[in-house]
This record gives C-alpha cells, sequence and structure tokens, in this order.
C-alpha cells in the first residue's frame, strides 16, 4: 500500500516528443519545452522516461537547471544519461532518475543523437517526466 501512495503522489510535468530529420548530423540537439514543476515537486525526485525507437544512434540526454541571472535566464547541465538504441535488452526505453530533483527555476531536456542519420533514418523519441 505504501508503494502505491507514494506513485500516485507522482506527477507528470512533461510529455513530448522529439525528433531528428532524417540525415540529422551527429550531435543535432533537440530541447524539449521548459517546464516549471508544481511548488510540491521542486526539490523532490525528477523521472526521467526516454523511449528512443532508432536502430541505428544512441541519444545523450542532459537535463538542465534554469537559474535566473539577472534579467536572462541561464540553463546549467544536471547530469548526462545515455538511451541505447531499441534492441532487446532495450525493448521500451530507459528511466533515469535525478534524485536531487529540479535544481533552479524550472528544467528542460537537451537531447542529441550519438551517430549521424542516413536518408531514411529520421525518428522521435517520447520523452516523459514525472516529480515526486
Amino acid at each position: 500500500m505504501a508503494q502505491y501512495q507514494r506513485d500516485t503522489e507522482r506527477k507528470k510535468v512533461l510529455d513530448e516528443t522529439a525528433t531528428w530529420a532524417n540525415s540529422a548530423a551527429v550531435n543535432t540537439i533537440v530541447l524539449t519545452s521548459a517546464v516549471t514543476p508544481p511548488a510540491e515537486g521542486r526539490g523532490s525526485r525528477l523521472h526521467l522516461f526516454v523511449r528512443n525507437p532508432s536502430t541505428v544512434t544512441a541519444l545523450n540526454v542532459q537535463p538542465q537547471g534554469r537559474f535566473a541571472d539577472g534579467a536572462t535566464d541561464r540553463w546549467v547541465n544536471l547530469g548526462t544519461a545515455q538511451v541505447a538504441t531499441i534492441n532487446t535488452t532495450n525493448p521500451s526505453g530507459q528511466l533515469f532518475t535525478l534524485a536531487d530533483g529540479v535544481v533552479g527555476t524550472g528544467f528542460r531536456l537537451s537531447i542529441t543523437n550519438a551517430t549521424v542519420l542516413g536518408v531514411a533514418d529520421g525518428f522521435s523519441a517520447r520523452v516523459i517526466a514525472y516529480t515526486g
């Protein structure tokens, strides 16, 4: 029962797709929307689910925290994770947890492809984040 209660307290704060075009160069950056988690979710763990359907390239995922620098928003990397290509050991995606949660006033994900894509290798990855 305790596990069920904890799961129901998690809040989905991001659910998007990140898309790479056919023939995308290596390290093509795709940014998710900037998200400001609800007040009760700040400082709590951030759970990131990334489903990479590509059979060609792994994805490098960098969660970034937003900080105010005067009137300018600045983004700092909070870590890096790699999502493998889809295969028998990674059939549905990978889950990452930032134990320290969202640092700053919000977050976004910076995602890059690790390999040059061929003329028919474009794809969209699903990205979901929960706080709690």
